[in-house]
């Protein structure tokens, strides 16, 4: 990619560069670079600590982690436009990232090196702003996702993740499994099992191999409390 076809992209990607300083904006492009990723491909694996701050152009990114008896949890998904704040977190105070991130689509990225983000970080106050605010946007997520778990009883969490997939996807009928779901929201596939076989009992979705259709979404609206 050019320098004026990558000037182009980290505009759209991140809005604060025109109200940088001249020397910040050539410092800028002289320092980052563009991937492509395959879906699977681990940028942390939860052992080491973090060498760069990634921009998602396309495609998705999923931070889990692991529980202490083994079960996986979803802490977040980085979306296009975004950076994934996991890795700046653990750039910033040095220490290993406990948690994995793994390119969940194929994915386009801007990858900016830690030692320039740093730079950056500390001479630019506007930087600063913006990347605190981003930090205090995904600290709201994770208190949301905490309490999730702490007070909502797991089929009101199924019920509000089916819906949610209906919604992404625009469809009632859903390619996933239990297993998926499960990781998803941090339990065991026997107990999304049950609760699914519940939900079918009652005629709220249909279950198949590999998928589940959703019936009744009103009802299950009222489960999800919503």
């Amino acid at each position: 990619m050019t320098n004026q076809a990558l000037e182009q992209t980290i505009r759209r990607v991140f809005p604060l560069y025109d109200k940088l300083p001249a020397k910040d904006q050539a410092f800028v492009l002289n320092q980052i670079r563009e991937e492509t990723h395959a879906a699977g491909t681990l940028l942390m694996d939860g052992a080491g600590t973090c060498q760069d701050v990634y921009f998602l152009l396309e495609g998705s990114i999923r931070l889990t982690r692991l529980s202490p008896d083994g079960r996986e949890i979803t802490l977040y998904r980085v979306a296009p436009g975004e950076m994934c704040l996991f890795t700046l977190g653990c750039l910033l105070d040095g220490e290993p990232l406990d948690a994995v991130a793994q390119v969940e689509q194929p994915s386009r990225l801007i990858v900016f090196p830690g030692a320039a983000f740093k730079v950056l970080f500390s001479r630019s106050p506007s930087f600063r702003q913006y990347v605190l605010i981003r930090m205090f946007t995904a600290l709201t997520d994770l208190m949301m996702l905490t309490e999730e778990v702490a007070f909502h009883s797991m089929s009101r969490r199924l019920a509000d993740h089916l819906l949610q997939l209906s919604g992404e996807t625009g469809h009632s009928h859903l390619h996933t499994t239990h297993e998926q779901i499960a990781l998803e929201l941090g339990t065991a596939r026997e107990v999304i099992s049950r609760l699914l076989k519940e939900m079918e009992k009652r005629q709220l979705v249909r279950l198949a191999r590999g998928t589940v259709t959703l019936l009744n979404q009103q009802e299950l609206k009222k489960i999800a409390g919503l």
